[in-house]
């Protein structure tokens, strides 16, 4: 056995102590290899492969163990073996030396003794005799010996010899030399045991695959028997060798060779050849040729293979019944994947015959669905029972119809679970039972048949098998009919429409909610009468948001579909939606159908006509008509409101629009008439109330005035009051003393106490406020003083007076700070008030930096006193870490400190706390009640406006999740909206960024580096501006500390562009890789295009077709795109513009803008499809102005 120099490093690994010992005790010590192992400790195949190293072999076919020389290196040194070992040690030299050529170099070199005769194989040697050993005389040097004479073996022999080694299967040099001397002799079947010998060893190299032909074609050559039987199996085996090596000019021809003489793997191995283009121009019509050939001859896998032509139309006509009977031949050949396809093509042989009208081939269609079960089709269950059930090709049988369906039935066949609860149902087969029926209605309907929902729908609405239940008949009728029943849709639309009126009758808020979803899905399923019920819902919000715009829309609908009252209802919800969104088009609508009620005195036509006339809507502005329109409206027996009522409301508009001259025509209107109140609305704006004038006309105020009185107004003498008031502040404001003392007098006329004390101490406090406004703080103290000398300070004064107090405090005058503190209510109060002043100074103070210790130290101090601005403060400090370790718990308790006072501040603070859960158990509905109870002491009317919307949400949450609190996320958006509803994204971002810090809201990481990538986080619901190294820095902290999957295929995408990071191919593909490892579609999408483009991988079509895959097949739409691409283009896959056009749709249909414009290519082209530019024009104005930038 040669050497293999594979096991070099093993036979290496060992010293070369321990060669010497093995080599020693094989060769010296004349041991057996067993022996050797037993004493060195090497193990056997060790030992024989250091022998073989060393050119000995394992046969013992060397002379020093071919018995004439048994012993022959007996007491030979060790140090000789050794040196032997050092020159020749595995991998020194090249060229193999024999021990004996060694030790004879040896001896010529130390001893030169004379040259021993050369080593033959045969040789006949004569017996000498061993000298007479005598001591006297000396005994003279014997005659050297005669030459001896060298036998030359014949051929036979030398084969003999070979013949021996090979049965032994010792396959050594002295065999192959053998067989070779023979050859060369002459023998005729030396030859042929050479090319097997070289054929067998073709894994090698090519020269042994050449040898093997060359000694093969000399053994035909000289008739060899042997060669000529197995000239088949020798071609087979030497393609088999040849084709490892991967040699197609050997593979070829040996297979044509030994198809040709009859072997059949030949003929099917030639055949997969020319099937794949391997070594050969690919030929579908010879590889048919071949495999036919294989088949014939018995061989299996020919068959299997011609059926899989014949079954896919590969170099012949498609034909499945050839398929079948080759797979049939295949599978009795014990074909496994042959078995499977004999069922899968029965099976589909059985249903394309089935749909024919001749009853023969519907005989066939039953034999072969009979097949198809029979080789494992469990599919086929059904059509047989399905046979039996109608008499299709055999007799009818429901007994027997009925087996067949219980048993695809339990193997999850939708349509033999519903055709089975038929004769359940029908008592066909089996004896009636609706229970049953009901029970295999319900499983085929769980399963997707439409039939078995429709079924359950009746079962539902007639009690069959169940109670009546309304609510379970429409639930599967709208199930079948969403997948296409149109029977029933129209008891969907029935039931439907029954549940709905049920619910809108209830008295109960909640229960009329329901009925406009019933009311909808009676339409959807064609219950026309539903319209007019939907338009009311939307009108007043009944189980629905609140919508004139879709009312009108349902009031249109059914008014084109004839309904009743649809008429009337259409024109007032007009006039309803033109009042609320001021739409031009609507009331030109609206106009007509009032004028229609109006000739009928409807009085709200009328008024609603007058209301167009007033504000223009649907024809020209015009106050007369419009005033016309209210007297004729009023003048109706019926009517609720009176003419001047109606002028009133037209001026009050006016003046809310900022239309003076015109609104004071309509007040003089209603003067004109009488209303005193339209007298007093005069007096009014020429008082100058509400911003309305800016030059007040006091004189003429109080002419209107004086009229009102006299009209028998209650307010008239209040109102003259403030008019002489304002005269006097005139006088005062003109520096006219005496003329301000007349004006007050003349106010004390009317009945408003002592005049002159409340009007000089009116005068003083004037003066003081005048003095604080202009930082007088001096003089507004002292008339401050004069003022308390006629009256005590009301609580109106406190916020000039706490300013006064600022003052003495900026001063550093404490005490006087104190006393002007205390003015204003008792003196605990006002000491709180002193303290939390001196503590918000800290804050406020010169534009210094603020120092929130000190400012918490005096507010604290102040909130201790029970002073609730200063509790509020507090509140605010802890709440935000201020000068304070931020304790939201102790925030709380400030809060509700201060909100015992009504503080409005911290009620609505404390509502924030209670909805976010921090630092008090979330509760919604406290937080509600705090909200409510902040608008009512005068918060921003913005907060009250919000309190539903933002608590609708979380209460919609937590009834989803019952006892689970909302998420962290929702929260955030919720009561952000609430606490900074004009805020931009920026701060809501760093509100999240505080929630994954604080709160370990690992969710919301992604989000923030999603909103800093894209400028918007329809998440988080805020704009900010891009930045991509932020992006990158929370994307990486959102995988590396929150593992979210979403972030790595971002990852990725950011090395992969350079976007915020410096560019890595390595790293995007690493993160990728990731993504891949946790079915993430976004990286293995991007994997695909990598490998596309050959981006930090090499590039490879196959795997972008099987990554972009795996990413489609989750509804990935971008890989979709890119796997239609690859199937129009043939990347990766076998060209099929077909599929292509399926992917592409699939993409198109989630919005994807370049599938949508390369459907429509399609379709214009006919790639894939029929050519349609109708369609073609569809699709690309799908598209629009989107574009994307995504695309292999």
């Amino acid at each position: 056995m040669a050497f293999n120099p594979d096991e070099l490093h093993k036979i290496k690994s060992y010293s070369r102590d321990q060669h010497v010992s093995v080599i020693y005790e094989y060769i010296v010590g004349n041991k057996s290899q067993e022996k050797v192992s037993a004493l060195t400790g090497i193990e056997e195949w060790t030992v024989s492969s250091i022998i073989r190293a060393y050119n000995f072999n394992q046969n013992k076919t060397g002379s020093f163990r071919s018995g004439t020389d048994r012993g022959k290196y007996r007491g030979t040194e060790r140090e000789l073996v050794s040196k032997f070992v050092n020159l020749h040690y595995p991998g020194n030299v090249e060229a193999r030396t024999t021990f004996a050529d060694f030790i004879a170099k040896h001896k010529k070199q130390v001893a030169k003794p004379p040259a021993a005769p050369p080593r033959q194989t045969y040789v006949q040697r004569p017996v000498q005799q061993s000298p007479v050993q005598r001591s006297k005389p000396p005994v003279p040097k014997p005659a050297p010996a005669p030459r001896p004479v060298v036998y030359q073996p014949t051929a036979s022999e030398l084969y003999n010899k070979a013949i021996g080694l090979w049965n032994a299967r010792n396959h050594n040099r002295d065999m192959v030399d053998g067989f070779r001397q023979a050859a060369e002799l002459g023998h005729e079947d030396a030859p042929y045991y050479l090319a097997v010998y070289y054929r067998d060893r073709g894994h090698y190299g090519a020269e042994n695959l050449q040898a093997a032909q060359g000694w093969f074609a000399k053994a035909l050559d000289r008739g060899c028997r042997q060669a000529k039987l197995e000239y088949g199996d020798f071609y087979y085996e030497l393609a088999l060798n040849a084709k490892a090596l991967k040699l197609y000019n050997t593979v070829v021809p040996s297979y044509e060779k030994a198809a040709k003489a009859g072997h059949s793997g030949a003929q099917n191995n030639l055949g997969v050849l020319y099937a794949n283009g391997e070594g050969v121009t690919r030929n579908d019509q010879l590889a048919v040729y071949w495999f036919d050939l294989a088949a014939k001859n018995g061989n299996r896998f020919g068959m299997s293979n011609l059926a899989y032509r014949w079954m896919n139309g590969s170099g012949v006509q498609q034909n499945d019944v050839q398929a079948l009977y080759w797979f049939e031949k295949a599978a009795g050949l014990g074909d496994e994947d042959a078995k499977k396809q004999c069922a899968d093509i029965a099976f589909k042989l059985g249903r394309r015959l089935g749909k024919s009208t001749d009853e023969q081939d519907r005989k066939q269609a039953f034999d072969y669905c009979q097949k198809a079960l029979l080789y494992g089709n469990q599919e086929a269950l059904f059509y047989l029972a399905h046979s039996y059930a109608n008499g299709l090709g055999v007799n009818q049988s429901y007994r027997q119809a009925a087996e067949y369906y219980e048993k695809a039935a339990q193997r999850g066949s939708a349509a033999a679970q519903n055709n089975l609860a038929v004769l359940y149902a029908n008592g066909h087969g089996v004896t009636q039972d609706h229970g049953q029926a009901l029970y295999w209605y319900e499983q085929a309907a769980n399963n997707g048949s439409k039939v078995a929902m429709r079924n359950m729908g009746y079962c539902y609405k007639e009690g069959r098998g169940c109670p009546k239940n309304a609510y379970g008949a429409v639930h599967w009728f709208e199930k079948a009919a969403e997948l296409g029943d149109e029977e029933a849709r129209s008891q969907c639309a029935e039931g439907a429409y029954w549940i709905a009126e049920q619910f809108y009758k209830s008295r109960d808020v909640q229960e009329k909610g329901k009925a406009f979803e019933y009311f909808a899905k009676a339409l959807k399923h064609g219950h026309d009468k539903s319209l007019l019920n939907l338009a009311v819902c939307c009108e007043y919000g009944h189980g629905v948001e609140q919508s004139y715009a879709k009312a009108i829309e349902y009031y249109q609908q059914a008014l084109s579909k004839g309904i009743d009252k649809a008429y009337e209802w259409l024109a007032d919800a007009y006039y309803q939606y033109g009042k609320e969104y001021d739409e031009e088009e609507s009331y030109d609508e609206a106009i007509a159908m009032f004028e229609k009620a109006a000739e009928m005195d409807h009085e709200d036509a009328m008024i609603a006509l007058a209301q167009c006339y007033f504000e223009g809507k649907g024809v020209n502005m015009d106050d007369h008509a419009a005033a016309e329109w209210y007297v004729k409206a009023a003048e109706v027996w019926s009517a609720r409101t009176s003419a001047e009522e109606h002028y009133m409301e037209a001026a009050e508009k006016c003046f809310n629009h900022y239309e003076i001259e015109r609104g004071l025509a309509w007040y003089e209107r209603a003067a004109d008439l009488g209303a005193g109140k339209a007298m007093v609305a005069l007096g009014n704006y020429y008082f100058g109330e509400e911003d309305y004038n800016d030059d007040p006309e006091y004189e003429t105020a109080i002419e209107w005035y004086l009229r009102a009185l006299e009209q028998g107004d209650d307010d008239g003498e209040y109102h003259l009051y403030r008019c002489y008031i304002k005269l006097g502040e005139q006088a005062w404001e003109n520096r006219n003393i005496e003329q301000a003392i007349a004006m007050y007098k003349e106010a004390r006329k009317y009945g408003y106490g002592d005049s002159t004390k409340e009007s000089l101490h009116r005068c003083y406090c004037h003066l003081a406020r005048a003095a604080v406004d202009a930082e007088d703080y001096r003089l507004a103290a002292e008339h401050y003083e004069q003022a308390e000398e006629h009256d005590r300070l009301g609580e109106e004064e406190d916020a000039y007076i706490e300013k006064i107090g600022d003052h003495f405090y900026d001063s550093e005058d404490y005490y006087g700070a104190w006393n002007w503190y205390k003015k204003s209510g008792n003196l605990a109060r006002q000491t709180g008030r002193a303290q939390n002043a001196i503590g918000l100074s800290y804050i406020r103070k010169n534009g210094k930096q603020p120092d929130f210790v000190q400012a918490f130290y005096w507010c604290k101090q102040a909130a201790e006193q029970g002073f609730s601005p200063a509790q509020y403060n507090v509140g605010g400090f802890y709440l935000n870490g201020d000068g304070v370790q931020r304790d939201f718990t102790n925030a709380v308790y400030w809060y509700e400190q201060a909100a015992k006072n009504r503080h409005k501040n911290s009620l609505h603070n404390l509502a924030f706390l209670y909805m976010s859960g921090m630092g008090v158990p979330q509760d919604l509905d406290q937080a509600e009640e705090l909200l409510t109870a902040a608008y009512l002491q005068g918060f921003d009317n913005r907060t009250y406006r919000f309190t539903c919307k933002p608590l609708s949400p979380l209460r919609s949450l937590l009834a989803r999740t019952a006892s689970v609190k909302p998420s962290p996320l929702e929260s955030m958006r919720t009561l952000y909206a609430l606490k900074y509803p004009n805020e931009d994204g920026q701060r809501l971002l760093k509100f999240a960024d505080f929630l994954v810090k604080e709160r370990q809201c690992f969710e919301l990481i992604y989000e923030i580096g999603l909103s800093y990538e894209t400028g918007y986080s329809p998440l988080l619901g805020v704009r900010v501006e891009s930045d991509m190294a932020k992006a990158f820095v929370y994307y990486k902290e959102a995988v590396d500390k929150a593992g979210d999957v979403r972030a790595i295929g971002k990852l990725g995408h950011c090395y992969r562009h350079g976007k915020g990071i410096g560019q890595s191919d390595e790293r995007a593909i690493e993160a990728y890789k990731r993504g891949e490892t946790l079915k993430d579609p976004e990286s293995l999408n991007a994997l695909g295009e990598c490998y596309f483009t050959g981006q930090g991988v090499g590039q490879d079509y196959s795997k972008t077709f099987e990554y972009c895959s795996y990413a489609a097949e989750q509804g990935h739409a971008e890989a979709q795109y890119n796997v239609g691409f690859c199937y129009e283009n043939g990347y990766g896959v076998e060209r099929n513009e077909r599929a292509a056009l399926e992917w592409y749709v699939k993409s198109a249909e989630q919005g994807f803008a370049l599938a949508e414009q390369q459907v429509a290519v399609c379709y214009e082209l006919g790639i894939g499809v029929e050519p349609s530019p109708e369609k073609a024009r569809e699709w690309l104005a799908k598209a629009g102005a989107k574009s994307s930038n995504a695309s292999l």
